[in-house]
């Protein structure tokens, strides 16, 4: 009886082990929902997939950083003025969806978009 009751719990396990990996997470813009990049996306840069930094002028922006963040679309010039990686230059990202500024894609010595902690959410999809 023990034994049939741990294989019952061992099958238990695998199902919702199956079911988690049946999930995957996305990143979206908070404002419009529009899938941004796969939260496999994320790199470290520096050290760090999260940073946090402040403008000039003070406001403070939490950054978390991703590869490529393909719902985006980069907006402007490249400027390495005030730019917080040393060596690279910034453009601003805008959501492909509804426009909003959402980050900052990085070129030089490395390439990445850092996008606005609070202006992007993770959301948990079902695979198909």
């Amino acid at each position: 009886m023990r034994s049939q009751v741990l294989r019952f719990k061992e099958q238990e396990i695998a199902a919702a082990s199956s079911a988690r990996r049946a999930n995957r997470v996305i990143v979206v813009c908070a404002t419009c929902r529009l899938q941004l990049c796969s939260f496999e996306d994320r790199i470290e840069v520096k050290g760090s997939h999260d940073h946090t930094f402040s403008n000039p002028v003070g406001r403070i922006f939490p950054l978390r950083c991703f590869s490529r963040a393909a719902g985006c679309q980069q907006v402007g010039l490249p400027t390495q003025e005030f730019t917080w990686f040393p060596g690279c230059s910034w453009t601003l990202l805008h959501c492909r969806g509804c426009v909003s500024h959402l980050g900052w894609h990085y070129s030089g010595p490395l390439n990445f978009d850092g996008l606005i902690t609070f202006r992007v959410k993770d959301m948990e999809v079902k695979n198909v």
